[in-house]
């Protein structure tokens, strides 16, 4: 126990020395307090109090000065040492500080630049962009960013003043596409309709052959003689859902779309400005109300069926179209819409009117997988035995495929099995989707072979009872590997089971990180169920819930499963759980053994 006024042993904190002290704050030993410094202001020397103490106590409030900057300097003229107060910036001398810039031209002492070779921003005359250049090429009368704005302008003076330059004045320049189009797609291209839809498979080709028909037309447009009131003389639209559907059209333009045919490319804002005053532009439908303001000659619209509020979209593109002079001859712009269907929304009906002997203006085609070369037939039947059905008919066939609809059609082919007691050997799998009241709580087990062996229905009880009847049957059946939904119930469940001695795996179908998880095994099971593979349980109510499962098409072209209002899914919920790691034999991809790498030129 310390008692005040008694000495005590500290460590002082700078010198690390022991000392003695009646002090119990002290940190630092006398000498370290107390000893010789200098002032840093007045360079006196004096005794310290504070360890950090750089002051005398007489220049305690004082500034410290300022370094000096004055020093010897060379001058760059007559080299004569002088004395300067800035050493850091003098270069002459007080005597040929006097002498004009020439002089000290001469002399080679003068390394700033005069103002004829100053950079200025100047706005182009033509193009309105704003480009740097010297103050003497600006005080010259310089205007224009390049020579392809300057040609512009004065092609358009001339045509004020004399009139359009007739199409055989004009220079003639011809560009060779690399692009050779398989049958199909001549089809669409010969044909001379004023809107063409196109409803085609997934990677059948339909925006190559849609950017090569503009790029054509286009050209084609601007060899014509039109009034210079059209501004710009020819206009086209690249239009999307989203920017981002857009971004393989935009590539396809850049790469496609012959380069002395260029004057300007602007990338942030996805436009191509071409010779003979024409304009590109890629625009986005994500707000219908922007597209409006401009006639266009030609409109290339990708993923029609993905756009959102498609009525609003099309009067107001229409009204585009519809602009006087704009098209060939001036008889209305051209319109393509490409797309693979999703379900039978407004671009299903943009389809029929092209298939309505009564609108001659409107022509549309339906392509499916078979009728591009380039899509492999290994690929097509590898999809057809993978993908549902329905799915497969949409994406590949390109069939308009109605929104909604039973799943499984096949239900009473299937449920022919009995109840089956455990063998000996053989591997189980067993489900349970737990619920107390209102929903069904099922529990059922299935062998190797894809067989319903066992299912019973546990609700109406209570939580302790139908986890005992879980674990009996599980542990029956050869020790099953145990699927448990914990969709709002959290892991409560399944860590119980667990600490029970079972084989656990629970399923989310919504969070616990898994995404997309149920659509996933849906899609499996309903191929599982188109190929028969699965042999259900002659169950009433099983069967009834496989019946009444029913699909919705997003939108977004996604398919949406689920029980019709008023009904419960969880027999089919516990069926998909069961199949979840069930493979037929037929669905099994092989892997590949090898893959290669790409060769690339190396220029030395």
């Amino acid at each position: 126990m310390f008692i005040r006024g008694d000495s005590m042993q500290r460590t002082c904190q700078k010198c690390e020395k022991t000392f003695e002290t009646k002090n119990s704050a002290a940190k630092y030993c006398p000498e370290c307090l107390h000893r010789q410094a200098i002032c840093v202001v007045c360079g006196k020397e004096f005794t310290t109090n504070r360890v950090d103490q750089g002051r005398c106590p007489d220049c305690y409030h004082k500034n410290v000065p300022a370094p000096s900057k004055a020093g010897k300097v060379k001058c760059a003229v007559c080299g004569a040492i002088f004395m300067a107060k800035n050493a850091e910036i003098a270069k002459y001398c007080p005597k040929c500080q006097k002498l004009d810039h020439s002089k000290k031209k001469k002399a080679g002492a003068l390394t700033t630049i005069s103002d004829n070779q100053k950079m200025v921003k100047v706005r182009c005359a033509y193009c309105q962009e704003v480009f740097e250049c010297t103050w003497k090429e600006y005080r010259l009368g310089r205007k224009y960013c390049g020579n392809a704005c300057r040609d512009n302008s004065r092609r358009k003076k001339d045509e004020g003043k004399y009139g359009p330059t007739p199409v055989d004045q004009k220079i003639e320049q011809v560009a060779q596409l690399d692009y050779e189009p398989f049958p199909a797609q001549l089809i669409f291209h010969n044909s001379n309709a004023q809107f063409r839809v196109l409803a085609c498979a997934n990677r059948w080709g339909k925006d190559r052959a849609s950017i090569m028909d503009m790029i054509r037309r286009f050209a084609s447009m601007l060899s014509e003689n039109r009034p210079s009131t059209l501004v710009p003389r020819v206009m086209g639209w690249i239009v999307a859902p989203t920017y981002d559907l857009a971004n393989d059209n935009w590539r396809n333009l850049k790469k496609f779309f012959p380069e002395d045919w260029v004057v300007k490319k602007n990338e942030a804002e996805r436009r191509i400005e071409t010779i003979y005053d024409g304009l590109i532009e890629v625009k986005s439908a994500d707000n219908p109300e922007s597209l409006v303001a401009v006639g266009l000659d030609y409109l290339l619209m990708t993923e029609v069926a993905r756009a959102k509020d498609l009525q609003t979209i099309w009067a107001n593109l229409y009204a585009r179209l519809s602009s006087a002079g704009r098209g060939p001859e001036g008889k209305g712009g051209l319109g393509v819409f490409n797309s693979s269907p999703i379900g039978t929304n407004y671009f299903h009906t943009m389809y029929q009117w092209g298939q309505d002997p009564t609108m001659p203006e409107w022509e549309s085609w339906k392509f499916d997988c078979y009728s591009s070369p380039y899509i492999k037939p290994e690929a097509i039947e590898m999809a057809r035995r993978t993908m549902p059905d329905k799915l497969f008919r949409q994406n590949w066939l390109a069939d308009f495929i109605a929104s909604g609809g039973e799943v499984f059609s096949n239900v009473d082919e299937v449920s022919i099995a009995n109840p089956q007691e455990p063998v000996r050997g053989m591997r189980y799998w067993a489900s349970w989707d737990p619920a107390q009241r209102g929903d069904n709580s099922p529990f059922m087990v299935r062998n190797d072979r894809g067989e319903q062996v066992f299912s019973i229905n546990l609700t109406g009880r209570g939580w302790p009872d139908q986890m005992n009847i879980v674990e009996m049957h599980t542990k029956r059946y050869n020790n099953a590997h145990l699927y448990i939904d914990c969709t709002g119930l959290g892991d409560t469940i399944p860590s119980t089971m667990i600490m029970r001695g079972l084989d656990v795996e629970p399923i989310y179908w919504s969070g616990g990180g898994t995404v997309n998880m149920k659509e996933q095994l849906v899609a499996k099971y309903i191929v599982l169920m188109e190929q028969k593979a699965p042999t259900l349980l002659n169950d009433e109510v099983q069967k009834g819930e496989l019946r009444a499962y029913t699909y919705k098409i997003t939108k977004a072209g996604h398919f949406s499963y689920s029980a019709p209002s008023g009904m419960t899914d969880d027999y089919v919920s516990a069926l998909i759980m069961l199949y979840k790691d069930f493979n037929n034999i037929s669905t099994i991809i092989p892997a590949p053994l090898y893959l290669g790498g790409i060769k690339k030129k190396i220029a030395v």
